[in-house]
């Protein structure tokens, strides 16, 4: 459902339903057009296509995760949909960066009284 497009990562924005074999499959696509390219050579049939629905923490995850390096595809997909971050990931090392600054920036407000 994560794919990566123009250099950032990006959630497929189409869920596709179609039949192959007799049973009923779901896939998320970007675009209509290779699934309808598998339509017309006879591999599935009943396609039909709907908006794909995320969660707005998975958006917000989306946001925090857009410029990571294309070598963390798979951290970044897990870290998007499910929330888990993969350790030695440049994405953990990124959000453990940003929350050992934040805790730093309240300890020195501490020392100075709150200012």
């Amino acid at each position: 459902m994560v794919y990566r497009e123009d250099e950032q990562f990006k959630l497929m924005p189409l869920k596709a339903t179609y039949k192959q074999h007799g049973k009923e499959h779901i896939s998320y696509v970007a675009e209509r057009k290779e699934m309808e390219a598998y339509e017309e050579m006879g591999h599935i049939s009943n396609l039909s296509f709907e908006e794909a629905i995320y969660t707005s923490d998975q958006l917000e995850r989306l946001e925090e995760a857009k410029g990571m390096p294309e070598s963390d595809y798979q951290a970044v997909s897990e870290y998007v949909l499910q929330g888990t971050l993969q350790e030695g990931s440049a994405l953990a090392n990124k959000k453990q960066t940003q929350e050992l600054k934040a805790t730093l920036d309240m300890l020195v407000l501490d020392s100075l009284g709150g200012f």
